[in-house]
């Protein structure tokens, strides 16, 4: 949610865009695969252990819901972040808050996590 900030620290301009698609194309898979494996989602399939495959196109869709939704919550966390700094006068920049403020990873966690409970 915060390229350039954690991990690669190249990102400019330029790059910014190729590095965010790769990293959605990587998380996709992982993603399905991990919401292909929840319980909720196997309730409906045949008696004894289900196979995962019988969940894989319900597990595509909601994996490409949230996929979606990132921008939106993207949108939401650069507020949140806006309005930490505004809200103390002791901080200095964006980055320090987007850094070292406790609270807007614990908003960031939350806002990512409603979005996959949704």
């Amino acid at each position: 949610m915060y390229p350039g900030y954690f991990g690669r620290r190249d990102l400019n301009s330029e790059n910014l865009g190729a590095h965010v698609a790769q990293a959605v194309a990587a998380l996709a898979p992982k993603l399905e695969r991990e919401i292909g494996a929840l319980p909720v989602l196997r309730t409906g399939a045949r008696s004894g252990a289900p196979n995962l495959g019988e969940c894989a196109p319900r597990a595509h869709e909601l994996a490409d819901i949230f996929l979606r939704r990132l921008p939106e919550i993207r949108s939401l966390l650069i507020r949140d972040v806006q309005a930490a700094f505004d809200g103390d006068p002791a901080a200095t920049n964006l980055d320090e808050v987007i850094l070292a403020y406790p609270g807007v990873l614990a908003v960031s966690v939350y806002r990512i996590a409603h979005a996959l409970y949704d």
